[in-house]
């Protein structure tokens, strides 16, 4: 009877015992986003691409996933920051806060010396904190990106820029373009305006008409790109290319005035290598509509996860940005080509080419060049 009693107190003792390092294994990763927003398509695509990727890889028995809805509310974000750092010591933050709300909660990331990978597009996230790092494209870089290509593959060295100054993330792309086209001793023409209700497209053009540019960098609002490409096109006889930083939104007819028209991606959701993929074909099957950015987005953070565990082990995620900076990631296979991040946190990643042919879109390239690595 002893013996019995002793054998249970010894299988409980050991249950115990493989409960608890069961659990403290398991890493825990909290995710904060604006899901009430007016966006709430782009976060459905990310849960969808998380979720998928996750399952793919067998994460759910070694990973703990915790959701959080900022509201767009800085500090409803620097709450939900500080709550779950304090309940999991060794826990990490992802996920695509507003830019107002990520702006906060690095502070507090930073403050708690803990790894927040931010999906947002804005680099400035990364400012004046050691611990956040942006897995998603940035628009200085892609504007640094985009002047390579226009310049060394294009051979366009007059380059006029229309920017919106009152979209930061336009004026940032711009700062990048403009930054290495004069690196590269191209010729750079800035047209800026403040109030989109006010601009005259027609003085723009009229001036740039007599400027004998090489190309035209259209950075607004993608309603205006087809008034402003008819006011060149056919007011002003400009047919040089013009190239934007996104594709319109919604349905948009193309005609004989978006010829030679292109577009500098972060990520071209069409392009046969994507289209191509295990995942893609995945997601379609599960969900029955076909991926987006926000969705290889997704499967990406997950990537990152199961690469960063498997590599360094889940006692050190919590200091991941120190593994993280300075990074080489080229052996890793992302959905959306990240290679690695630089010493301020800011991923690395190439650009997609696309641009119109016989009035239809046509995916040209995936452009990368090794210089950025060091100089970016």
């Amino acid at each position: 009877m002893k013996y019995s009693m002793f054998a249970v107190v010894l299988c409980v003792f050991c249950m115990i015992l493989l409960v608890g390092c069961s659990q403290k294994n398991v890493v825990h990763v909290g995710f904060a986003e604006d899901l009430s927003s007016q966006v709430s398509s782009m976060y459905t695509s990310l849960s969808n691409g998380r979720k998928l990727q996750s399952n793919k890889l067998k994460m759910n028995s070694s990973f703990q996933f915790y959701y959080f809805d900022t509201r767009r509310d800085p500090e409803v974000a620097g709450n939900a920051f500080r709550e779950f750092f304090q309940k999991h010591n060794h826990g990490i933050m992802m996920g695509t806060p507003s830019a107002e709300c990520a702006q906060i909660a690095k502070y507090v990331a930073d403050t708690w010396k803990r790894t927040f990978v931010c999906n947002s597009y804005q680099s400035s996230i990364v400012d004046q904190v050691q611990t956040t790092l942006l897995i998603n494209q940035n628009p200085y870089y892609q504007g640094k990106l985009s002047a390579r290509y226009a310049i060394s593959e294009m051979q366009k060295k007059r380059i006029c820029i229309i920017v919106d100054q009152s979209n930061d993330r336009l004026v940032s792309f711009k700062e990048g373009l403009a930054d290495e086209g004069r690196i590269m001793d191209a010729t750079i023409m800035e047209i800026g305006y403040k109030n989109p209700s006010e601009i005259d497209p027609n003085a723009f053009f009229a001036k740039i008409s007599q400027s004998n540019v090489d190309a035209v960098f259209l950075l607004t609002a993608d309603s205006l790109y087809q008034s402003f490409l008819m006011s060149a096109r056919k007011d002003f006889q400009i047919h040089v290319p013009f190239v934007m930083s996104t594709l319109p939104n919604g349905g948009f007819q193309l005609d004989t005035d978006w010829d030679d028209t292109y577009f500098f991606l972060s990520f071209y959701d069409k392009k046969p290598t994507f289209v191509s993929s295990s995942f893609y074909q995945d997601y379609v099957n599960t969900f029955a509509i076909p991926p987006d950015m926000y969705a290889a987005l997704g499967a990406d953070e997950m990537i990152l996860l199961d690469y960063a565990v498997s590599t360094l082990g889940s006692g050190s995620i919590a200091q991941l940005h120190k593994e993280l900076r300075n990074s080489d990631l080229t052996e890793v296979d992302f959905l959306t080509d990240l290679r690695g991040f630089d010493s301020k946190g800011l991923a690395l990643k190439p650009i997609d080419i696309v641009y119109v042919k016989n009035e239809k879109l046509t995916y040209q390239q995936t452009y990368w060049h090794e210089f950025t690595k060091q100089d970016l």
